[in-house]
């Protein structure tokens, strides 16, 4: 449908604008059949960042720093994917 290929439109714009900013290996954007995603009725994500079981990857989301790149890509990608789509104007 069209909430399907829209929500891979902003997985991408996710994936692309957190692969920029965090040095984690890029693993790309994958579609799954999760329930939460396959009967929302909307354009929806799930964003995965990083295991907490690698000791590395919990060190880092302990980093105030870190975080606040993964948010700031979040939104960035929002916005960005609402100007791919001319909902909001530059």
């Amino acid at each position: 449908t069209n909430i399907i290929e829209e929500s891979r439109v902003l997985a991408e714009v996710v994936q692309e604008k957190l692969a920029e900013r965090l040095l984690t290996p890029d693993r790309g954007a994958k579609r799954k059949d999760f329930y939460v995603l396959k009967y929302t009725p909307m354009i929806s994500v799930l964003v995965e960042i990083g295991f907490i079981c690698n000791p590395n990857i919990e060190l880092n989301l302990r980093d105030a720093e870190v975080r606040q790149v993964i948010a700031e890509s979040l939104g960035k990608s929002i916005i960005e994917y609402l100007k791919l789509r001319r909902i909001i104007e530059e």
